[in-house]
């Protein structure tokens, strides 16, 4: 299928960065209507971040609770800390028990959201 979109970036950011797109509707996909959807495209190195703009900076910047990216904050937005309690064991898989006191297996679902 073919599915055509567009952009109102500007011209001048080579579509660098993060920009919204607007799709003409494609039946193909089971959408019958025009639909918007941000896209980043970037031309950073795998072992950069690409900040809303398009500019680059190094990986380890991203969430160090320090603005690096240098016309937005996209570097620290999204951030989210993980806290584990004081008894959680990385080595051990976490289960779930039960009536009987015995392990259940453990479903896991997966989503991926293409950017």
């Amino acid at each position: 299928y073919v599915v055509t979109g567009f952009s109102k970036a500007s011209f001048n950011g080579l579509l660098l960065g993060k920009s919204n797109f607007i799709f003409d509707s494609d039946g193909g996909c089971g959408k019958n209507t025009n639909f918007s959807s941000p896209i980043v495209l970037t031309s950073c190195a795998d072992d950069q971040f690409t900040c809303q703009d398009g500019f680059c900076i190094n990986m380890v910047k991203r969430c160090n609770k320090i603005i690096d990216c240098p016309n937005d904050s996209s570097d620290e937005e999204n951030c989210f800390m993980v806290n584990y309690e004081q008894t959680y064991k990385k080595e051990f898989a976490p289960v779930i028990m039960d009536e009987n006191e015995n392990i259940k297996k453990t479903k896991i679902n997966v989503t991926v959201d293409l950017l």
